[in-house]
């Protein structure tokens, strides 16, 4: 663990190619630093979050083109554990496709392969932010259940 001028603790950070195959290599070393820390409590959510915004990084962000980038980075800053997921990609209109995966929520339609990815994370994080262009999420879950 770092930790940065600003009081921010910084458990893990890497960038990994656009790969299926390295979203499971993150899980496993961000499960093992949840696990050693005081935060095992929250293991679950905080994997589940990072599996989903991966996974969104590597097929639409990405394009699984391996020869693209995806930063990650899973810190502590004040009360919230953190993820932040940066790819390459030309972004996306993410305030609407959280609208529509809402109303397939809501009107049933879940039952369609993907889409369920943005609802989950929106579900089970506290705050859930993009940058304009939408190829830079910051998800944050309280550490105080």
């Amino acid at each position: 663990m770092i930790t940065t001028s600003n009081n921010i603790d910084v458990f893990f950070e890497t960038e990994i190619t656009a790969e299926l195959e390295n979203i499971d290599k993150i899980d496993e070393k961000v499960a093992t630093v949840l696990t050693l820390s005081k935060l095992k409590r929250i293991t679950f959510v905080i994997r589940l979050l990072l599996r989903e915004a991966l996974l969104n990084a590597v097929l639409h962000g990405s394009k699984r083109n391996a020869k693209n980038k995806i930063k990650f980075k899973l810190f502590v800053e004040d009360s919230y554990v953190c993820l932040k997921v940066v790819d390459a990609g030309k972004g996306f209109n993410w305030h609407q496709q959280l609208l529509d995966s809402f109303k397939a929520v809501q009107g049933d339609v879940i039952s369609k392969i993907g889409g369920r990815g943005l609802f989950l994370m929106k579900a089970y994080a506290d705050e859930i932010t993009y940058n304009q262009r939408g190829n830079s999420l910051l998800l944050k879950k309280s550490i105080n259940l």
